[in-house]
């Protein structure tokens, strides 16, 4: 009986290989933040879906993205993502500058707008000290809702930088879902086993190999849980600056760079001189604990030195004058 345990534990464990050896890419991907926030969903209790990649994307190294094909921009008509239509699976990133002059009213315009597009904030660094706030804001949305959000930015402040990123995970993504449905299958055959087993030996024996299988399982379930998480929502980096002139998008002339320059020259100037005069009244009181606290110490000293000299001129004069001894002849 133990002999014949031991034939079924590793014909499972050949099955297991043969079904995950299929799919040897995943060694080649970098390993997945298994950091996850949001809304979670159980995406592994679908079937896996077959993948025959009759759909690839053409890669463009000029700009960095996957194109579908029939499609220049990575997007087919109605500007969805194209992996709604060819079942890709596509992780979507976009980083913008941008400039306000009203940064609370663009904070809050923004995130009207992220809850409007179904989305969240993940992380946000703000320095407000100053005059001119500037802030880092890491936005999560639907990846359908992401040209949207790049075009409410675009209407809210002035995008002086915008890149787009665009990175296909399919295989990965589908390497995953056969290795969980592999892993399950032993599973259910190791307690199947573990029902019939008929000594202590056995049952340890299968519990073993059952305990690993059931970390393996849910490791990748958790690695498909961030994977589905970074496909479904997009993120966004928006890094926006108060300023007090805009910054020009557009090839401007000869002479309107020139009074642009000299605009920009006088209003730096003119913001020097209020930040220099602010710093100064700010800076009274070191001012005044550093500079006129040693007048004042000088003045008493010298005011004691002079007081001493004059007492001792006045005890001078007050001392009798020897009178002149006369020669006798």
């Amino acid at each position: 009986m133990k002999k014949r345990i031991a034939v079924l534990l590793a014909v499972l464990l050949l099955l297991g290989l043969a079904a995950c050896g299929s799919i040897e890419a995943r060694d080649n991907f970098a390993p997945l933040d298994t950091g996850y926030y949001g809304r979670e969903a159980n995406y592994y209790e679908t079937e896996a879906p077959a993948y025959d990649g009759s759909n690839d994307y053409s890669y463009d190294s000029s700009e960095g993205l996957y194109h579908s094909p029939g499609s220049s921009d990575g997007t087919e008509k109605g500007g969805e993502p194209a992996e709604a239509a060819s079942g890709q699976k596509l992780i979507r990133k976009v980083r913008l500058t941008v400039e306000t002059d009203d940064y609370s009213a663009f904070i809050e315009a923004l995130n009207g707008k992220i809850f409007e597009l179904g989305g969240y904030i993940e992380d946000i660094e703000a320095n407000t000290s100053g005059s001119y706030p500037r802030a880092t804001v890491v936005v999560r949305v639907p990846a359908s809702q992401l040209s949207a959000l790049t075009d409410g930015v675009s209407g809210l402040g002035n995008v002086t930088y915008k890149h787009e990123s665009q990175q296909n995970v399919t295989l990965q993504y589908v390497d995953t879902e056969s290795r969980i449905a592999a892993l399950r299958t032993e599973q259910e055959r190791l307690l199947s086993l573990l029902e019939g087993a008929e000594n202590l030996s056995e049952v340890l024996e299968i519990e073993d190999r059952l305990s690993y299988v059931r970390y393996e399982l849910e490791s990748y379930e958790r690695s498909l849980r961030a994977l589905a998480n970074q496909v479904d929502y997009a993120t966004a980096t928006i890094e926006v600056s108060q300023v007090r002139v805009f910054t020009p998008t557009e090839e401007v002339g000869y002479w309107e760079r020139i009074r642009e320059g000299l605009s920009d020259s006088v209003s730096g100037l003119w913001e020097f001189l209020t930040d220099l005069f602010s710093d100064f009244v700010i800076s009274l009181p070191y001012l005044l604990l550093f500079l006129v606290l040693p007048v004042i110490v000088i003045v008493i000293l010298v005011k004691r030195r002079i007081r001493k000299k004059k007492k001792a001129r006045e005890a001078a004069r007050q001392q009798p004058q020897e009178e002149p001894r006369q020669v006798s002849e």
